[in-house]
């Protein structure tokens, strides 16, 4: 996650970069599958979301993917392979 805006103490918000900006986004991407997928396993969430990013120039070598999280697009993904979302 890059210039992720998050709250601080006294009602306050502060730009962070870092995995641990990104997690929470990554987290949550992965429930909203398990919740409209439930049968799904660990590993096909995980690889839906990584067989789904918008791949970036500026990425390439920086992250594993070389690209930038896509919901929408694994979501497509998993309708096509699983059928339509419970």
């Amino acid at each position: 996650g890059v210039n992720i805006l998050s709250t601080i103490p006294n009602r306050e918000y502060k730009r962070f970069s870092g995995t641990s900006m990104a997690c929470p986004h990554v987290s949550g991407a992965a429930a909203l599958l398990f919740a409209a997928y439930p049968s799904l396993s660990p590993t096909q969430v995980k690889d839906l979301l990584l067989s789904s990013v918008d791949t970036i120039a500026g990425l390439e070598g920086r992250v594993s993917t070389g690209g930038r999280m896509n919901l929408a697009k694994a979501f497509e993904r998993a309708r096509a392979q699983f059928g339509a979302p419970n």
